[in-house]
């Protein structure tokens, strides 16, 4: 099976010493597993430099960082929740799938559950490959398309197969019968 590590790289783009020491500590948890989700302190929103970066930049942050206060404020303030936010094309949901509490305040924003980066890889792949069930069935539940191939594998169905967890594996056989 896959592993799809997201955030894939530390993508600075001022530099900051306080932005790479906390990119750093996301990026030490794959799975985003944060035990406050709102990790960052005010200082560091406040931070003179972190205040003057767009509202793209800041969103990109956020989903880095797994901050579901700051994701869910820069959609408020207009940010369209498909934005990517990578430079290899990745939105939001494809990289948070480890993050059920994200995935739904992003499911509820309109995320594209089929939305690809370029190399293919979906929401979906990337919550088998993270073996999350809860997320797998929500996407699938919001119109997740188990037969949508990527790059490396004909679909999520056979990524399933080369390792997922039997429940993952189940649901998306049902998922695929139900099309």
């Amino acid at each position: 099976m896959l592993r799809h590590n997201y955030p894939t790289g530390v993508f600075l783009i001022t530099g900051v010493a306080r932005i790479n020491s906390k990119v750093e500590q996301n990026m030490q948890n794959p799975r985003n597993e944060i035990e406050n989700e709102s990790s960052l302190d005010n200082d560091f929103w406040n931070d003179p430099v972190i205040k003057n970066l767009s509202l793209k930049e800041q969103f990109f942050y956020a989903v880095m960082l797994g901050d579901y206060e700051r994701i869910q404020f820069a959609l408020e303030r207009g940010i369209a929740v498909d934005t990517p936010c990578f430079n290899h094309g990745a939105t939001a949901l494809i990289v948070m799938t480890a993050n059920e509490k994200i995935v739904r305040l992003l499911l509820a924003w309109g995320a594209n559950v089929n939305a690809q980066d370029w190399e293919g890889i979906s929401p979906l792949i990337n919550a088998i490959s993270c073996q999350q069930k809860g997320v797998v069935k929500l996407l699938l539940e919001h119109g997740a398309d188990p037969l949508l191939p990527h790059h490396s594998q004909p679909t999520p169905l056979v990524e399933a197969e080369e390792g997922a967890d039997i429940e993952i594996l189940s649901l998306l056989r049902q998922a695929t019968l139900d099309r």
